[in-house]
């Protein structure tokens, strides 16, 4: 088995992990080169509290790794340099990669994980960042153009511009699973309601294949006709 989360460990072990590496800070950088060194490709690092940079400043000497999603969601003590660190590492394999509520990840930081890496992502979930704006996300669609399969980027302003000239061109043909809360048209000061309304419009008139639209916090589908036109429901409204 290629994969380790540690949310799927059994409670009892997981305390006395991180009881133990509470207690002994030093031995986190030792963990996470063993991580990085060995042939894991799913590596999920999620809800670690107590993870901090330190942990990812001593993987000198590993050589590029396996690991192709590396999840950081909830590691509140995470910053830019932790995921600057780790894209040395992972440029060439990473596929996939959650941040979800790293609060001390900015755009900076996006910025240079981006110049890292030497292949495009197909999933990226920012959710809840409160430091990362759409000038990411606009980054992250226009490096993975239509590899990007998945994207998640939930309480992040995101206006009608950025759909339209950058998720439409950039990622129509794979995306599948877009999952948006904060939208705004720079054009009118419109009511959530109405904004809702053409942004269904616009995907459905930009994207082939079906897609999970997730907006704050109800699903929509936009599936294609036989006649090329799109339908799309909206039974949330």
């Amino acid at each position: 088995n290629y994969s380790l989360s540690v949310r799927y460990l059994p409670f009892h072990l997981v305390q006395k992990i991180f009881f133990i590496l509470k207690q002994h800070d030093r031995l986190w950088p030792d963990v996470i080169k063993a991580f990085f060194g060995s042939q894991i490709r799913y590596l999920d690092l999620s809800e670690c509290f107590w993870l901090e940079d330190s942990a990812f400043l001593s993987l000198d000497g590993i050589q590029e790794t396996q690991i192709e999603f590396i999840s950081f969601a909830k590691c509140r003590s995470i910053t830019n340099a932790s995921l600057i660190q780790v894209s040395k590492y992972l440029s060439q394999n990473l596929k996939s990669i959650n941040i979800d509520n790293c609060k001390l990840i900015t755009d900076a930081g996006i910025e240079q994980f981006l110049s890292n890496l030497t292949s495009p992502l197909t999933s990226f979930s920012c959710n809840n960042c409160s430091r990362i704006t759409e000038t990411s996300i606009r980054k992250i669609v226009e490096f993975s153009r239509q590899n990007l399969i998945q994207l998640e980027c939930q309480n992040i302003n995101i206006n009608l511009n950025t759909i339209h000239n950058y998720i439409c061109p950039f990622s129509y043909s794979n995306l599948q699973v877009l999952t948006l809360s904060k939208l705004n048209d720079p054009q009118i000061s419109s009511p959530f309601q109405t904004c809702v309304f053409s942004v269904l419009s616009l995907l459905a008139s930009c994207f082939q294949i079906l897609i999970k639209l997730k907006i704050n916090p109800s699903y929509y589908t936009l599936s294609p006709l036989h006649d090329s036109n799109h339908s799309f429901s909206f039974p949330h409204l």
